[in-house]
C-alpha cells in the first residue's frame, strides 16, 4: 500500500512528456480543430489568419480571413473547415487546398462559435460588441449555405457550443451564467445555472456534457443535466477535448496547466512549458496527440498520456472504478425514489 501511495504521489506530480513538435506563428494560436481522416491540424490565430498544417507540424497553407477565427470546426467527410471571418458578419467554408467555397450570413452580428454534424453548421451570434445593438441566436444552417432556423438566447450566449447528434441535443452556453440543452429543432430541453466558459464537450459514448467554468472547476452533467462530479483547479478553464478512447479528458486553464483527467473524474497528470499559457485544446481521435495553443505564440503537439501502471496501482484503480460505479448507481436509485436529482460529493 506504502508503494501505491508512493507511486500515486509521482503520477501526480510528474509532467507529461516533452512536446512532439511546436509550430511558431508569431501570434497566439486559437480555436484548434483535428481533421483525423487526413491528418490535417488547423487553427487561428491573433494575426487573422487560418492555418492548415500536417501531422508532423508542416504548414501546408494558410489563409487571411479578416477577423481572427477563434472557432473551428471540421467537417470529417468531406475535409471543409468552417472558421469565422469578414469582421465578425460571416462564417466562412474553405476544402482542403484552403479555396473559400461558402459563407454563411449571421446578420452582422458578432460570430462566437460553430460546430458540425449531418451536414448542419450551428453558429453562436451574440450582440455586438460596441454598439450591443442586437440579440443573440443560434444559428442553424446546411453545409451549403441553406439557413434552417435560429434560437433567441434570452441572455447574451457565450463562446460554449456543442453537438450532441446521437442524443439529438445542443448544447450552448451564455454571459448570463446559464448552460442551456436544445432539441435539433431549436426547441429548449433544460437549462442549468452555472458559470461556464468557452469551454464545452460531449462524450458521444456515455453522453456526458464536460463544462470548464470561471469559478476554476471543470463540471460533469448527464444528458438530463444532472451533474455527475466536479473538480477544482483554481483557475478559469479556457479550452478542453476528449480523448474517447482512453477514456480521457484533457483541458487548458490559466494557470499555466494542460491537465488530464478520466471522464470518471480523476486526475490523471499535468503538463506545463515554461512560458506557456495554454488556451484551446484538440485531441487527435486515432492518435491520442494533444494539440494546443498558447499565448506565447506556438501551436505544440504533445503525446497521449500514458502510464505504466504496476499490478498494484492497476488493482487500485480497478477497484476505485467499481467503488465509483456503484456510487454512481446508488445515487440514480436515490433520484428514482425521491424523485429529483442528487448531488454526487465533490472531490
Amino acid at each position: 500500500m506504502r508503494l501505491f501511495f508512493l507511486l500515486l504521489l509521482f503520477f501526480f506530480t510528474h509532467l507529461l512528456n516533452a512536446s512532439d513538435w511546436k509550430v511558431n506563428t508569431g501570434a497566439a494560436p486559437f480555436g484548434v480543430a483535428v481533421d483525423s481522416e487526413r491528418d490535417k491540424i488547423y487553427f487561428g490565430a491573433a494575426d487573422s489568419h487560418l492555418y492548415c498544417v500536417n501531422n508532423k507540424g508542416c504548414l501546408e497553407w494558410k489563409r487571411h480571413v479578416k477577423t481572427g477565427p477563434y472557432k473551428i470546426a471540421v467537417d470529417s467527410k468531406t475535409g471543409n473547415v468552417f472558421c469565422r471571418g469578414q469582421n465578425c458578419t460571416k462564417y466562412l467554408c474553405f476544402n482542403t487546398k484552403g479555396e473559400l467555397i461558402q459563407e454563411f450570413d449571421t446578420e452582422n452580428m458578432h460570430g462566437c462559435d460553430i460546430d458540425y454534424y449531418s451536414n448542419r453548421v450551428y453558429v453562436i451570434s451574440t450582440s455586438h460588441p460596441v454598439t450591443n445593438e442586437h440579440p443573440g441566436y443560434l444559428y442553424c444552417f446546411t453545409t451549403e449555405g441553406e439557413f434552417l432556423w435560429k434560437y433567441k438566447v434570452s441572455k447574451t450566449p457565450g463562446w460554449g457550443l456543442a453537438v450532441d447528434p446521437i442524443r439529438g441535443c445542443i448544447y450552448i452556453t451564455t454571459n448570463g451564467n446559464k448552460l442551456i440543452a436544445l432539441k435539433y429543432d431549436g426547441e429548449k430541453q433544460w437549462e442549468r445555472d452555472l458559470s461556464v466558459s468557452e469551454a464545452i464537450k460531449v462524450d458521444l459514448s456515455i453522453g456526458r456534457i464536460f463544462c470548464g467554468s470561471r469559478d476554476g472547476s471543470i463540471y460533469c452533467f448527464d444528458a438530463n443535466g444532472h451533474e455527475c462530479w466536479r473538480y477544482k483547479v483554481g483557475a478559469i478553464i479556457t479550452g478542453l477535448d476528449l480523448d474517447e478512447s482512453r477514456s480521457q479528458l484533457y483541458f487548458a486553464a490559466e494557470d499555466g496547466y494542460l491537465y488530464c483527467f478520466h471522464v470518471c473524474g480523476w486526475f490523471l497528470g499535468r503538463y506545463e512549458i515554461k512560458g506557456s499559457r495554454w488556451r484551446d485544446v484538440a485531441v487527435h481521435p486515432k492518435t491520442g496527440q494533444v494539440y494546443c495553443g498558447s499565448i506565447d505564440g506556438y501551436l505544440y503537439c504533445i503525446p497521449p498520456y500514458s502510464v505504466d501502471h504496476s499490478p498494484a496501482v492497476d488493482q487500485d484503480l480497478a477497484r476505485w472504478e467499481k467503488e465509483n460505479a456503484s456510487l454512481k448507481q446508488r445515487v440514480k436509485l436515490l433520484e428514482e425514489i425521491i424523485g429529483v436529482p442528487c448531488e454526487v460529493p465533490e472531490n
